[in-house]
């Protein structure tokens, strides 16, 4: 236990009520305070390394400051050897822009002296910086002065260049106890750094190893004072478990475990009181339940032979129903095809009219067709006489033409002899010789167009006299055209006799399908009456049966459970038996 029963704190321990939970609370607050000693320690030696790191780092920046100083002081040395060297306005140019640098970066560095003896570093980098800058500005004024000659600037210069190593070397040795005291300031903070973390590390094994200590302490003595409680209350779950309820733990501790303790005494009891008022319920729930089951299976057994009855009620009102609907759609189907019907008389009606119409139409057709025929026989006749016409004109032409070449024959003969004649009369006759000959060149050209002439007139007429027979043939055609014209005119006009005959019937037809399609609706409508009646009926005698199959599907489950309660009722009495409650 926490606190052994000493003799002497006898007395004290049960005025001082510790609970379970203030023990814990001792134990683990205990704990919780050794882990928030160290997590402050931890936090201040982290705040030093942190400040140490600070310190580190400014010497590190401080130790560039002076290495950025010494190549600062060696770009000027640089600068001005290629001044002396080449004496050319280039470099005096560069000078002039690193020298604003380089004493800049010196008086930062001189700003960092802290102690007497850098402050003495510092006294003298300002001297030597301004020597060193000094010198510089008098090698460039003397290579800018034009009364110097060169061997003169020479010298000069030469003696200055030595002067400014001199004073490079003092900025390099000034620069270099800065770097080395800088060094020595940033090894000073990182040997401090590892002190506290070597006192870090130590403290945090300290306090694990006093936590772990605290903890295990804490658990033991936790361990062995739950140990007896729990072992108690053990024992008395395992006795009652074996069904003795007269079993108690009787224990006096005011903790937590006894207020359990004396809770599940008080429930053991409770449990046993139950288990006998169970143990009467049982016996007379037996009693009850036998009678129950008996009364649920006369109930079911006559709830059978109701349902059977309502079954076949309700088989027999639908096949009716499905009668009177199978008959109604058989009426209905008839009152549609009456209708397709009568649709198809009313279009044969129309069908007719509009034939009746249309023949009509055709007779007029035909008749304008008559009239046509007859004025293209006429036609015919007057240009079959104007083709004989023709034929007579084209025979006239013919002879002329064959007129016309006899006499271009005799004049060629006779432009022959006044050829001959010119030539015999000599020069007297050369005129007369060139007239003949154009005579005859003219006659012999009339020949040809004469010759010429007659072929097309020999041509037409063979035309003209094939034409005559086409027309001969079209007028025979016309003829025979007339005559069908004639035969067809008679037969639109029987068929447009008839077309009115079926139009009428037609009419009187669509008038009587009208009016049975209307006696067939109103059958339709008694019919679907009916058919809704005898559906109300079945679907009534449908709802009987659901509930009628419902009431003995519930009867027959009151039944089931009338036999499980009668079951588990024995299954109880035969459960509480086991328990000892005395």
């Amino acid at each position: 236990m926490l606190f052994r029963q000493n003799p002497r704190f006898a007395g004290r321990l049960p005025r001082l009520r510790l609970t379970l939970k203030l023990r814990l609370g001792i134990g683990f607050a205990a704990i919780i305070a050794v882990f928030v000693v160290a997590a402050v320690i931890n936090s201040g030696q982290i705040g030093r390394i942190r400040a140490n790191m600070e310190t580190q780092d400014s010497k590190v920046l401080l130790q560039m400051q002076a290495l950025e100083l010494k190549g600062a002081a060696q770009d000027i040395k640089d600068i001005a050897s290629g001044l002396m060297i080449s004496r050319t306005q280039a470099f005096i140019d560069k000078y002039k822009e690193a020298r604003p640098v380089f004493l800049e970066q010196a008086r930062q560095l001189g700003d960092t002296a802290s102690t007497e003896e850098q402050m003495k570093w510092r006294s003298q980098l300002v001297m030597a910086t301004n020597d060193y800058l000094n010198m510089f500005d008098q090698a460039v004024a003397i290579i800018s002065d034009p009364n110097l000659r060169d061997v003169e600037k020479q010298m000069n210069t030469q003696h200055l260049y030595e002067e400014t190593q001199k004073q490079r070397d003092k900025i390099f040795t000034l620069t270099d106890q800065f770097y080395a005291a800088f060094s020595q300031d940033a090894e000073a903070a990182m040997a401090v750094s590892r002190e506290t973390l070597d006192q870090s590390a130590s403290s945090m094994w300290l306090y694990s190893l006093l936590a772990i200590a605290l903890g295990a302490t804490v658990a033991i003595v936790i361990i062995l004072y739950f140990g007896r409680s729990i072992r108690r209350l053990q024992n008395a779950v395992s006795v009652i478990a074996e069904g003795n309820l007269s079993h108690k733990i009787n224990s006096a501790s005011q903790d937590e475990l006894g207020q359990l303790s004396r809770a599940f005494d008080t429930m053991v009891d409770k449990v046993r009181d139950m288990v006998v008022e169970t143990k009467a319920a049982a016996t007379s729930l037996d009693e009850h339940s036998g009678q129950f089951q008996r009364y649920s299976q006369d109930t079911a057994a006559a709830n059978a032979h109701i349902l059977t009855a309502i079954q076949d009620i309700a088989k027999g009102a639908g096949q009716q129903a499905q009668q009177a609907e199978d008959s109604a759609g058989i009426l209905d189907q008839l009152e549609r095809e009456i209708g397709d019907i009568w649709e198809y008389a009313r279009m044969m009606s129309q069908s007719g009219k509009t034939s009746e119409q249309n023949t009509k139409n055709g007779q007029a057709s035909i008749e304008a067709l008559q009239k046509a025929s007859m004025q293209t026989e006429e036609l015919l006749m007057e240009v079959q006489q104007s083709m004989a016409g023709l034929s007579q004109h084209s025979s006239k032409i013919g002879a002329i033409v064959e007129t016309i070449g006899e006499i271009a024959s005799q004049t060629n003969i006779l432009s022959l002899n006044a050829a001959i004649e010119a030539a015999r009369a000599g020069t007297y006759g050369k005129g007369f010789s060139v007239i003949a000959e154009e005579v005859r060149v003219l006659s012999l050209h009339t020949s040809e167009q004469s010759r010429n002439i007659e072929q097309i007139i020999g041509g037409l007429s063979g035309e003209i006299a094939a034409l005559g027979d086409k027309l001969s043939e079209s007028q025979q055609m016309i003829l025979k055209q007339n005559s069908q014209v004639v035969n067809c005119l008679g037969s639109f006009t029987a068929i447009a006799g008839s077309a009115a005959e079926v139009s009428s019937r037609m009419e009187q037809v669509n008038g009587k399908v009208d009016t049975i399609r209307m006696k067939c609706r109103e059958l339709v409508e008694s019919f679907q009456q009916v058919a809704a009646v005898a559906q109300e009926t079945a679907a009534g005698v449908q709802e009987v049966n659901s509930t009628s199959l419902q009431q003995d599907a519930a009867i027959r489950h009151v039944a089931g459970q009338a036999e499980d309660i009668h079951r588990l009722s024995k299954e109880l009495f035969r459960l509480l038996q086991s328990f000892v409650v005395a």
